[in-house]
């Protein structure tokens, strides 16, 4: 049986998932744990199949796939290992931005390729303020960052 880990926000989207393995023939349930302890035995290689997301706080590659793809990552849940990406990605990090950008399509074509990760969606996130507020986009990622925001008077 396979079993997919997640936290209790995650609970109908996992339980989605797993009625459609089933479609397809897998016998596949879902467990639900507190994040700590789900997240040291991913870590630790006692978990296959994990629900999670990762925000990207600096809204640059750096802040995502250094975490989480690079060999021994704090956030590689995957124990994904590749050296050239790891290479890739340490370079790209000190790089130009124009040196950078190919280092991370590079990236972006293996991790395509290899798939460690199987990629859902990015939710879609509605936002609304005053006309107030200065200063403010929209995040990417349903995260909030507030540093250059103000209130006009």
């Amino acid at each position: 049986m396979s079993v997919l880990y997640a936290q209790e926000p995650d609970r109908a989207v996992a339980e989605i998932i797993v009625q459609q393995y089933r479609q397809l023939g897998l016998d596949a349930s879902v467990r639900i744990w507190e994040w700590p302890v789900l997240q040291e035995a991913t870590l630790k290689g006692e978990r296959q199949m994990l629900l999670g997301s990762w925000g990207n706080s600096f809204r640059h590659p750096v802040d995502l796939l250094n975490p989480t793809l690079m060999t021994g990552g704090r956030g590689n849940y995957a124990h994904y290992s590749n050296a050239e990406i790891d290479q890739l990605l340490k370079d790209a990090a000190v790089a130009s931005d124009d040196e950078a950008a190919e280092m991370y399509r590079r990236v972006q074509r293996t991790l395509y390729d290899e798939a460690p990760w199987v990629f859902l969606w990015v939710p879609n996130e509605i936002e609304a303020g005053s006309k107030a507020l200065q200063g403010w986009e929209p995040g990417p990622d349903g995260r909030e960052l507030l540093a250059d925001t103000s209130l006009a008077t």
